[in-house]
């Protein structure tokens, strides 16, 4: 067997520690250390140890007892204790965590950072409680919600009646888009590259020109009548039917079907090797 690419004479063993071959039933690796495994079944940094009597916090072997979990490097029991920024305080209510300070998520909420008292609030606008059943929250303003449902910016407005585009409200009538700032139409018009245009019968964009992709196909920003074409080969159209495109050159398909480099070639009896087309199955 091999570990880290150096040879080791297998026997027994059945796992890799760094460059060292060892048996996991007898030994455990921790920290790139074979050491006897015994009762221990888990590693601390390089050390061993048994984790149904002992804990590993911070980096430290520490006797479990009755707790269960790790603030920083030391050991606490979650079930009467709380960890919060670091520091290991008493539970009693708390349940939950604002910065360093353990609040009871029930009464209180916890908005920037802030400790603040419930009461019907229930959500956070930057560092202030709200009650967003009545209010709404947009830019970190805090405004009458009545029949504001959405934000444009730090403006709360009806998104039944109007649209936002760019930070604008606009009355929608029956705009149901943006193209940048302007409310438009999608029945009745299309935006390429930021321009409302008539759509008709166009259906796609080609940068800011629209176009109708049944007849027309768009490679490399320009427009090009379709006929029997269907693919693009940079800016050039073409039939992948009868041609092949590689390395951005268009060529004559035939029986070729693959592509080394700029050249197209027939899988069947050659092969790329290093961007060249050898004969046969396999590569010098």
């Amino acid at each position: 067997m091999y570990c880290a690419g150096v040879r080791q004479i297998k026997g027994s063993n059945n796992a890799c520690c760094g460059t060292r071959a060892y048996n996991s039933r007898y030994y455990i690796c921790c920290g790139g250390r074979v050491q006897y495994k015994g009762s221990n079944n888990a590693c601390c940094g390089s050390r061993a140890y048994n984790s149904r009597y002992y804990i590993c916090c911070g980096g430290t072997v520490q006797s479990k007892g009755s707790n269960n979990a790790c603030c920083g490097s030391r050991a606490y029991n979650s079930r009467y204790y709380i960890c919060c920024g670091g520091r290991v305080q008493s539970k009693s209510s708390n349940n939950a965590c604002c910065g360093s300070r353990a609040y009871n998520s029930r009464y209180y909420i916890c908005c920037g950072g802030t400790v603040q008292f419930k009461g019907s609030n229930n959500a956070c606008c930057g560092s202030r409680a709200y009650n967003s059943r009545y209010y709404i929250c947009c830019g970190g303003r805090v405004q009458s919600k009545s029949s504001n449902n959405a934000c444009c910016g730090s403006r709360a407005y009806n998104s039944r009646y109007y649209i936002c585009c760019g930070g604008t409200v606009q009355s929608k009538s029956s705009n149901n888009a943006c193209c940048g700032s302007r409310a438009y139409n999608s029945r009745y018009y299309i935006c390429c590259g930021g321009r409302v245009q008539s759509k008709s019968s166009n259906n796609a964009c080609c940068g800011s020109r629209a176009y109708n992709s049944r007849y027309y196909l768009c490679c490399g920003g320009r427009v090009q009548s379709k006929g029997s074409n269907n693919a693009c080969c940079g800016s050039r159209a073409y039939n992948s039917r009868y041609y092949i495109c590689c390395g951005g050159r268009v060529q004559y398909k035939g029986s070729n079907n693959a592509c080394c480099g700029s050249r197209a070639y027939n899988t069947r009896y050659y092969m790329c090797c290093r961007s060249r087309v050898v004969f046969g199955r396999r590569c010098p």
